[in-house]
Order: C-alpha cells, then sequence, then structure tokens
C-alpha cells in the first residue's frame, strides 16, 4: 500500500474509531487495572444521534457468538447493565460482551396490534472514499417485530427485528394483509427514500 492509500486509511479509520455510543464491557481478565471496562463518558456519546435518544439511558447487551437475535438484553442504567453482564457470564470464566446504546424512539409501523418497530437492510458496496463510489443494492428489506413497541416492555419481541428467529417472524405478505392494500405501496422501496427523508 502506498502512502497516498495508507493517509486515506488512516483518516478513515481515525473518523471512523472515533467515541461512539457503543462500547466493550470486558471481563475483570481483560478490564485495563483501573477499572472493570469502558464505558464512555457522557459528552461522548452526545452524537448524532440524539434526536434517537430519550430519557431512559437505555442499553441493549449483547453476548458474543450468538445470532438470530439470541442473547440480547435491554437494559435501563449502568448498574443494571454490569449486575446483567456479572449474571450472564459462566461461573469463572471471562468472556466479553457489548453494550450498545439502544435507540428509544425507533422508527415505527403501523400494525393491527399497534405500532411494532422496524428497521432497514440496505447493502452498500463502498469502492472508495474519495471521490466517494459506492453501489446500493436496489432492494431493501424490512424487518417488523412481532409485538406492539414499548420502551418498558421486556418482551423481547418488542424490542427485536430478526426475522431469522422463527417465533419473530412476519412476512410482509401477512403484513400487507392486516394493513390492506391501500397501505402496501408505502412498503414498495421505491418509496422509502421519500418517507424517511
Amino acid at each position: 500500500m502506498g502512502l497516498h492509500q495508507r493517509a486515506h486509511v488512516d483518516l478513515f479509520l481515525s473518523q471512523y474509531m472515533k467515541p461512539r455510543a457503543e462500547c466493550v464491557i470486558c471481563s475483570a481478565e481483560n478490564a485495563p487495572s483501573t477499572s472493570r471496562g469502558y464505558i464512555p463518558s457522557a459528552p461522548a456519546l452526545r452524537l448524532r444521534q440524539d434526536p434517537l435518544d430519550g430519557p431512559g439511558n437505555v442499553w441493549a447487551l449483547k453476548e458474543p457468538c450468538v445470532q438470530k437475535g439470541k442473547g440480547v438484553t435491554v437494559l435501563a442504567g449502568l448498574s443494571r447493565i454490569l449486575t446483567a453482564y456479572e449474571t450472564h457470564r459462566p461461573a469463572g470464566q471471562g468472556r466479553d460482551c457489548v453494550a450498545q446504546k439502544y435507540i428509544e424512539r425507533p422508527l415505527l409501523v403501523p400494525r393491527p396490534s399497534g405500532p411494532a418497530k422496524c428497521d432497514l437492510r440496505v447493502w452498500v458496496l463502498v469502492l472508495d472514499w474519495n471521490p466517494l463510489t459506492a453501489f446500493v443494492h436496489p432492494e431493501v428489506y424490512f424487518r417488523v417485530a412481532t409485538l406492539p413497541y414499548e420502551l418498558d416492555s421486556m418482551a423481547p419481541n418488542a424490542h427485536k427485528t430478526n426475522c431469522r428467529d422463527a417465533e419473530n417472524r412476519t412476512p410482509m405478505k401477512v403484513l400487507f394483509e392486516q394493513l390492506g392494500s391501500a397501505a402496501e405501496e408505502r412498503w414498495r422501496s421505491y418509496t422509502w427514500p421519500r418517507q424517511v427523508d
């Protein structure tokens, strides 16, 4: 890699690695000697995500090497996070996990049982940063939680949108049947950029 390319990579990494609302909670064996782990300071969390944040100081605690939405616990407050971390660790074994700031005001979509949380899956291939050269796959897909969203709810399926989990699967066909044909046009991927702006 040439010096010019290396400078671009270094610039990208310096921007990417700026403090943000995600941190690793280390096991006692891996933690710095001065603390149990790294929790970013409040100013480090004040980023462009402020409008999505709420008053609850809610975080998602994610266990490593787990998929399909399993091993995720939604908690409010540092003391509860640390207690849950200690509870989830196998006895006598060190284990890292991720504490990620939870979006308290997520994108909600109508459902007959009440507004539900959803996420959008978009695939982007970035070839270069300067000038920005990227390809976006034309098909976006949506994943919708099966239960109405309430921040205080302890029901996992109100918070997770992982449709690979059989009990949390809502095919779009079922959603269209529930909402009626008039709402179907809103769900087409080509209409979403206009709605999200």
